[in-house]
């Protein structure tokens, strides 16, 4: 049973940090062009996103192995492949595909390297407008006290008062619902480990930063399909701003900042866990 449960734990994880932004990039083995596995987390991503409809367009992309006439049919392949099982799909949400389109190996650079560039060998399932599921509930969990034991010292390891001023630190185990800026029940620990911490801590003061994946712009924030602005990452650090205001801390020491994507700690994402590791809260210390 601990088995399982972990392993339920470790794809639930997958696959919200899948939905947290409006991209989802299917990667392929060499001269693969379907792939029982990147169905199924399409199909996961999908039920994530709790809306009725959503748009998107396709876009397959192959690495410099073989020639650019067998790479572009390659990539066209591949995107047409995701596109035929989409339009297998019966439930929600309905999916739109605008357009499907391969790039062969244009953004692929030839390294010499026999096994070519994993990064490049995908399908990029770009989203746009999504109609919403009325029936969703989206109101953020209400966290009305703490659980039993909790210790105030942060999960990254160390304790907030101990790091430098200017230093940040992860808040390891804060989630959301895929896509939007509603706390999961999950992250209750760790948000009433940090709010101890402040309250032992009175002249402590410090800066919430939400950080996103997944975006090739680092000048872009991620879509928040809460609100449908691009704003993901404020939204996120606003909320943790919001339950420590909620929960007695004073606003006068917090403050808080979404970041985007512009400052990864991985570059380029090209896996699940290199996105996991971008998408992330932090907290940098500005008094003690």
């Amino acid at each position: 049973m601990k088995k399982i449960l972990i392993l339920l734990s470790i794809c639930a994880s997958f696959f919200n940090s899948l939905a947290q932004n409006n991209a989802l990039n299917l990667y392929f083995e060499i001269n693969q062009i379907e792939s029982d596995q990147n169905y199924a987390k399409l199909d996961s991503f999908l039920n994530t996103l709790k809306v009725k409809s959503v748009n998107v367009r396709l876009v397959g992309y192959a690495d410099f192995l073989s020639n650019n006439e067998y790479n572009l049919a390659l990539s066209k392949n591949r995107a047409e492949h995701i596109k035929a099982h989409l339009a297998k799909r019966s439930k929600e949400p309905h999916v739109n595909v605008l357009s499907c389109t391969g790039k062969g190996e244009a953004q692929s650079v030839d390294n010499n390297n026999p096994l070519g560039e994993a990064k490049q060998r995908r399908v990029e399932m770009l989203l746009e407008n999504a109609s919403s599921n009325n029936n969703v509930n989206t109101r953020p969990v209400q966290i009305e006290a703490p659980p039993a034991e909790v210790k105030p010292e942060l999960v990254a390891g160390k304790k907030l008062i101990d790091i430098q001023i200017g230093q940040s630190i992860e808040l390891h185990g804060v989630s959301f619902v895929p896509g939007k800026h509603i706390i999961l029940d999950a992250s209750i620990p760790v948000l009433f480990d940090l709010l101890e911490t402040l309250k032992q801590n009175p002249k402590v003061k410090i800066e919430i930063q939400g950080h996103v994946c997944c975006i090739e712009d680092s000048k872009e924030d991620a879509l928040d399909y809460g609100t449908g602005e691009r704003i993901l990452s404020v939204n996120r650090a606003k909320a943790v701003f919001d339950f420590l205001i909620k929960n007695g801390i004073d606003r006068t020491r917090l403050k808080y900042r979404g970041f985007g994507h512009k400052h990864p700690k991985v570059s380029p994402e090209t896996s699940p866990d290199d996105e996991q590791m971008n998408r992330r809260v932090e907290i940098m210390l500005i008094e003690k």
